[in-house]
Formats: structure tokens, C-alpha cells, sequence
């Protein structure tokens, strides 16, 4: 039997559903920019999705705060592409 899964005792939607909600109650806590590291790497690709997730689902009038995303990939290079999620985000 392989390592047990972080999803076990939730589920991997409840999970999710959990961390959105905390990342909406941080983001609107304060007027404080936030910068996100991207690297292309899967940790760095969830939490970038997460942050994601959870914002889109506040009301226009509530995305207030600017969010920076840094990134350590070359987004020109034939190697790398932005995911298409990333090109739609328009805050």
C-alpha cells in the first residue's frame, strides 16, 4: 500500500473547497499586495491555482488587491507555455 493521502479524511473537494475559503478570508483581511512565486514546479503550479480559484470567485467589487506573480520560467521560450487558465485571468 502506497503513502497515505492528504485528501483522506476529507476528500480531495472538501480540501480545496477549505483552502479557497481561507485564501478569500486572507485576501480580503487587508489592502496588502500579495506576490506569488511561480516556478512551473507542482507546488508552486497548486498554490498558484489555489490563489486563483478563490479569488475568481469573489465579486468584482471585492478583487481590490493587487496580486504579483513572480515566476522563474521563461514564458517566450518554445519550452515553456503559460497554461491556459493563466492567459484568461484577468484579475
Amino acid at each position: 500500500m502506497g503513502a497515505p493521502s492528504a485528501f483522506r479524511h476529507q476528500g480531495l473537494g472538501a480540501t480545496i473547497r477549505a483552502l479557497c475559503s481561507e485564501i478569500r478570508r486572507l485576501y480580503l483581511e487587508d489592502e496588502t499586495p500579495w506576490v506569488v512565486g511561480y516556478s512551473g514546479g507542482k507546488d508552486s503550479s497548486a498554490a498558484l491555482q489555489l490563489v486563483w480559484l478563490a479569488i475568481r470567485e469573489l465579486l468584482a467589487a471585492e478583487r481590490t488587491k493587487t496580486v504579483h506573480v513572480i515566476s522563474t520560467t521563461r514564458w517566450s521560450s518554445s519550452r515553456w507555455s503559460r497554461p491556459g487558465w493563466m492567459r484568461r485571468w484577468r484579475g
